[in-house]
């Protein structure tokens, strides 16, 4: 009997252990629309961890809201939403991996529009591909993550603005804003205005070129922590920190802040270090803790590489202990 009871609970846990981690694979059946449960050969997924989506590669041209779904594209797989997601995206996990594109163009991508845990959302960009979206509109009230390793983002919208993190004022949840990780790939912003404004970036590899970077744009503050360990960001001009922004150089970084604005100058530059917008290591810094040169028109920031003479001085060391070992 009780050997009965253990094989029953036995096949209950594998049972529960099962559909935990069920899961739904695309089958086009239908049609394009990744709301429609024919389309997937175990129902629609969801964003909780027990039915997690997956579109295998050949299928480029898919459609529709990814609310409150956990979807990851493989291969050539892309997506040609002219709304993705619209004014009210929210929980919802996407990956692109492989070489897919996507076609956001219409209203532009946006990420957990309205506050709570129910709506944080993360957009991740592994493909080599390209996406095409007109706005870039992150973490409005809640928490969202984008995230970029490689391929091209292109964000094509002269007359709009991309908002990272709230739009009047803070986010509503306390925990609110934009956790932006770039590590590889080329993001272009054409909108006439690049307004990082609630939460942070991590970069360490990859390419930004934008238009002016303006942190606060009369819209109720801001507070936005810039790591910048690798890779090159060129935008044509700074302004507007406010007090809780920095642009924060890591220890040993390799990055280079290029400002193509002719109007920014040396002076300009050693200014926002001094007023402490743009940091080393977390820390306030001084200009002679970077170098600050003219590029042609641009105004190149970037820390300096360790000295050859502080090597050096190393080796005479290293030459001295041996002597007194030796003798």
């Amino acid at each position: 009997m009780n050997s009965l009871r253990l094989f029953l609970f036995g096949l209950t846990v594998l049972a529960i252990s099962l559909t935990s981690h069920a899961a739904t694979t695309w089958t086009g059946a239908v049609n394009n629309d990744i709301n429609n449960a024919g389309n997937w050969d175990n129902g629609l997924p969801t964003n909780n961890g027990s039915n997690d989506g997956t579109v295998p590669t050949g299928n480029p041209g898919l459609n529709g809201s990814p609310q409150n779904k956990n979807i990851t594209f493989e291969g050539n797989s892309g997506y040609n939403a002219n709304n993705f997601g619209g004014n009210q995206a929210n929980g919802y996990n996407v990956t692109f991996n492989g070489s897919g594109n996507a076609d956001f163009t219409g209203n532009g991508l946006f990420l957990a529009w309205d506050g709570g845990a129910a709506n944080d959302s993360s957009f991740t960009w592994n493909s080599t591909g390209t996406l095409n979206t007109t706005r870039l509109f992150t973490s409005r009230f809640g928490m969202g993550t984008f995230t970029q390793t490689a391929g091209t983002i292109n964000q094509n919208n002269t007359g709009a603005f991309d908002m990272i993190g709230g739009e009047f004022g803070a986010p509503q949840d306390p925990l609110g804003g934009t956790t932006w990780l770039m590590s590889g790939g080329v993001f272009n912003a054409s909108a006439s205005e690049f307004e990082p404004r609630f939460g942070s970036m991590s970069m360490t590899g990859g390419t930004i070129n934008a238009n002016d970077f303006k942190w606060d744009e009369g819209r109720g503050g801001s507070s936005f922590l810039w790591d910048f360990s690798g890779g090159i960001v060129n935008v044509t001009d700074i302004n507007g920190f406010n007090n809780n922004d920095a642009f924060n150089f890591t220890a040993g970084s390799t990055g280079v802040l290029n400002v193509t604005n002719a109007n920014y100058s040396i002076a300009d530059a050693e200014a926002d270090i001094n007023n402490g917008w743009i940091t080393l290591n977390g820390a306030a810094a001084t200009p002679a803790d970077f170098i600050i040169s003219i590029v042609g028109q641009n105004t190149e920031i970037r820390i300096p590489e360790p000295s050859v003479g502080i090597f050096a001085g190393l080796g005479v060391l290293g030459l001295c202990l041996r002597r007194r070992r030796r003798s």
